[in-house]
């Protein structure tokens, strides 16, 4: 806001101004704050002083003229304002383990509403950032695995033991599927040797 301290009367002169999101200029403001609360107008100006002395326009929520409005506000920012502490790396991450923490359920049920409303899109980053890091990835996953042996043991059993139906019925048909291949390699392996043995009895 633009304003010319008169100091000989203590009052502002006001330099062009819009107000309001309707950016209405003084001559479009109404004088009554009735009329402007009726007419959706943020503010109105009765060509007055405030009490302080400030001929500027009132606010139809509360009367209080903007410069009178805006003092209040920097004296209260200025007093209250607390000091920025910059925080480290350490700290931060500390933040956010116990915001997670103090609300799982919710970030847990919000990641899964995301999971199932977009499965494309997810598949389609985990696949790009696998492409890009994958050494980096299946070396991390190797040391972690070397340090946490119990660990690792303990969800693989939990994994059969849930699935295991699945895992015994993949296990008798690969089984079934090997046999079969055993079957295919001994005939091709017999036919190769007949076929040998019979190409020898022809060159004697």
């Amino acid at each position: 806001m633009v304003f010319v301290n008169l100091k000989k009367d203590g009052i502002f002169k006001m330099a062009d101004k819009t107000y309001g999101p309707e950016n209405l200029t003084i001559e479009q403001l109404h004088s009554n704050p009735a009329a402007a609360r009726a007419a959706m107008h943020l503010h109105y100006f009765t060509g007055k002083p405030c009490k302080w002395g400030h001929v500027v326009p009132r606010r139809t929520k509360g009367w209080a003229c903007v410069e009178c409005n805006r003092i209040y506000h920097n004296n209260f920012y200025a007093t209250h304002k607390k000091p920025r502490r910059n925080i480290t790396k350490e700290e931060r991450n500390a933040r956010i383990r116990a915001r997670y923490k103090a609300n799982r359920e919710k970030y847990l049920l919000k990641d899964k509403k995301y999971r199932e409303a977009n499965p494309d899109q997810i598949k389609a980053t985990r696949q790009r950032y696998w492409e890009k890091n994958k050494e980096k990835i299946t070396q991390r996953k190797k040391e972690w695995n070397k340090g946490n042996r119990e660990r690792v043991n303990a969800i693989a059993r939990a994994s059969y033991l849930r699935n295991k139906e699945k895992i015994l019925k993949r296990a008798k048909e690969k089984r079934r599927k090997n046999k079969e291949k055993k079957k295919e390699l001994k005939k091709l392996l017999l036919i190769q040797l007949l076929v040998q043995g019979y190409e020898e009895k022809n060159q004697h």
